[in-house]
């Protein structure tokens, strides 16, 4: 039974009202919008979840490990959110098994407790520090490291394998990286294998493109170390006009036009966000208002990532950057928000900007407006920009930018950067909600074309590829109505430039739908899908989303030992499309 049936058993209930005609939505009162889980409150999830018969069996074995607590947003009935679970997580090294618990922490309770094989889960600090004293004590590795002293800086970066006939395969690998001021040690490269204990030193990969030796001496000599001041990048245009904040950690409304002009009708987001360690910045619901007489209506319950999939072409590494590590948020600074942007919680940048020209007649023009979160995931030599953007036409974009610094000692190696997204689409509420592939067709064997609107993967969970000849989208529509006989819909474009295949089961398509379970959080294909039916239920998309990086000689250079360059930012996403969704489009002039 999974999580989504078993809250409605809980008692006692108490819901919070986030229904999408109300005019403010009540959360749990907090300081901020962060879902990091106090350690205090962690003791005693934890404390439930170890008094379980199975847990306890488990914690009876050797080298078994706790690695953490974290919050589970759950659903109730109709458009009411109950109190959130929690999830704790214990490893066991002998099998390569994760036992999942699911507490219910008011009831002092375990509602649901899942083991399973292989899984990738972060590593514990206990285990990092483990590694790091292992690398440093070989004797192969230390002598190079004492010229550096403590400003000698050593990250950890998980490496897991799939593929079972990799000698790696169901065993705990840690690559160590080794950091000096901003920039990393190409050489040694070193891994740590904790389940044997053992320490493995290879030779960086350096191939080049070209004639790397001219392009450092180029770049050396030109004042690369600049950053552009803060100063400049002050704008021409006034500011767009903010709504007043709502007062409630979290949650913010924005109405377009942003300037107003008379005449214009109004349009308002009411977004809800949150972040946490090893997740990043993620939505948590979604509501618009079409017309300044309308109620809100829900568009979406919850959006994020669920990993960031990370696989080099020589086959290893392959590094799941959420769930295999617990990477925080950068820290967000007045360059991030310029001269116009607010800064949330410290972390997330909140903006207001525009998108492009979106209209225009001879003389008469209109422009874009969007509302925008984003926030930065320190991700060891990489930096991962999560962004949100909420437009005036109704759109939602969903974007994962893989920027900051190539992975040391395989500086030059091409690698992918997958958004693995999950996206908990209700339109104007849970229920009625159907997918379906909507495809265009056009030849070379004629003048016509043709279109095509079936039920996704024959009405049932199933993937989908896409096909950029036939313009594949899926669609999202529910049996509410914007006028008679138009039922809103949202479709799902890719914005990418390649699509992305990978041993990996979960990697062989482009697109997932299942039906809502709500423990089922991670991007695990095709377990996943059992067959139900996906028509006038609550679903959840599934994409995944590739940015390729094959870097260029100008990206950076070697002095020494030490890899002096950048990665200019990759991005991935898609965009979700509404159709329908209004009476007439908002942006007519």
């Amino acid at each position: 039974m999974s999580i989504g049936h078993i809250v409605a058993g809980i008692a006692p209930l108490v819901f919070w009202d986030v229904s999408a005609a109300a005019q403010s939505v009540r959360q749990p009162v907090t300081s901020s919008a962060s879902e990091d889980v106090p350690d205090a409150v962690a003791n005693r999830v934890r404390a439930v979840a170890e008094r379980s018969d199975r847990l306890r069996a488990f914690l009876a074995e050797p080298r078994s490990v706790f690695i953490g607590v974290d919050l589970v947003r759950t659903k109730g009935d109709g458009d009411r959110e109950p109190p959130p679970l929690y999830r704790t997580r214990h490893y066991r090294y002998s099998d390569d098994v994760t036992v999942t618990s699911l507490v219910d922490l008011a009831a002092g309770r375990v509602v649901e407790q899942v083991e399973a094989a292989h899984v990738p889960v972060p590593l514990t600090p206990g285990e990092l520090a483990e590694a790091r004293t292992l690398a440093l004590a070989d004797a192969r590795i230390a002598p190079g490291f004492r010229e550096y002293g403590e400003r000698l800086v050593v990250e950890p970066l998980t490496v897991r394998t799939g593929d079972p006939e990799d000698p790696w395969f169901a065993q705990r690998v840690v690559r160590l990286l080794f950091r000096v001021g901003r920039n990393y040690l190409s050489n040694p490269v070193v891994y740590v294998n904790l389940s044997k204990r053992t320490v493995i030193v290879e030779e960086a990969h350096h191939a080049n493109h070209g004639d790397e030796a001219m392009i450092g001496r180029v770049i050396a000599t030109a004042a690369i170390a600049a950053l552009l001041p803060a100063a400049a990048l002050a704008q021409s245009a006034p500011c767009p006009k903010f709504n007043p904040a709502t007062g409630q950690p979290g949650l913010i409304e924005q109405s377009f036009p942003a300037s107003p002009s008379p005449g214009a009708p109004a349009v308002t987001w009411r977004v809800r966000f949150a972040h946490a360690t090893g997740k990043g910045l993620y939505i948590t619901g979604a509501w618009i208002r079409t017309a300044p007489a309308e109620p809100f209506k829900r568009v979406l319950w919850d959006a994020r990532l669920a990993d960031i999939f990370v696989p080099y072409e020589a086959g290893s590494p392959r590094f799941y950057d959420l769930t295999n590590f617990n990477f925080p948020l950068v820290n967000a600074t007045a360059a991030d928000a310029g001269p116009c942007g607010h800064i949330i919680d410290g972390k997330v940048i909140h903006e207001v900007t525009g998108y492009g020209l979106m209209w225009k007649d001879d003389t008469a023009v209109r422009h874009g407006q969007e509302l925008v979160l984003w926030a930065t995931l320190d991700s060891a030599n990489y930096n991962y920009v999560m962004r949100y953007g909420f437009r005036d036409d109704g759109t939602i974009t969903l974007r994962l930018g893989a920027t900051s610094r190539n992975l040391p000692g395989m500086e030059r190696m091409g690698h992918m950067h997958d958004g693995l997204w999950r996206i908990d689409m209700d339109l104007n509420g849970a229920a009625g909600d159907s997918a379906y592939t909507y495809e265009h067709l056009e030849t070379t064997a004629a003048n016509t074309a043709s279109d095509s609107f079936t039920a996704y993967a024959g009405g049932v969970e199933g993937a989908l590829d896409v096909v950029p000849e036939r313009f594949t989208e899926v669609v999202v529509r529910d049996t509410s109505t914007s006028t008679p006989r138009t039922p809103i819909s949202y479709e799902f474009r890719p914005f990418r430039n390649g699509a992305p295949r990978h041993k990996e089961g979960f990697a062989h398509h482009d697109f997932w739908v299942t039906r809502y379970r709500g423990s089922e959080l991670l991007y695990q294909f095709p377990q996943h899908v059992n067959g139900e039916s996906i028509m006038n239920a609550d679903l959840v998309v599934w994409h995944m989303a590739g940015a390729r990086h094959d870097p260029r000689n100008e990206d950076g250079f070697f002095q020494g030992n030490l890899w002096n360059g950048v990665a200019l930012i990759m991005w991935s996403g898609l965009d979700l499309r509404p159709r329908n969704l209004f009476t007439r489009t908002p942006l007519f002039p």
